[in-house]
């Protein structure tokens, strides 16, 4: 168990959300720099630091699923829980 209280968790929790907000939109546009750079040069690196790379990978195309399946969707259905924490104020 952590040594943090409650009361300081909830603190760190509520001081540190924005910050992480606005750090992921900050990388978030990075991101799309660097992306477009190695789109450009076809290079897969940055001066060692950042690494590109590219794969592609096989989804289920969940609306054309839906309607193959139709009234029985239901059947292969299932309800998973999950938790969360968020800022209320």
């Amino acid at each position: 168990m952590s040594t943090m209280s409650l009361a300081e968790a909830a603190d760190i929790f509520v001081e540190t959300t924005p910050a992480i907000k606005e750090l992921e939109a900050q990388r978030g546009t990075a991101k799309q720099v660097l992306l477009e750079h190695f789109r450009k040069t076809g290079r897969h690196s940055y001066k060692g630091r950042i690494g590109y790379s590219r794969s592609l990978r096989t989804v289920l195309d969940q609306e054309k699923v839906k309607r193959e399946l139709g009234r029985r969707l239901p059947k292969f259905q299932k309800t998973v829980s999950s938790e969360s924490v968020t800022v209320l104020s």
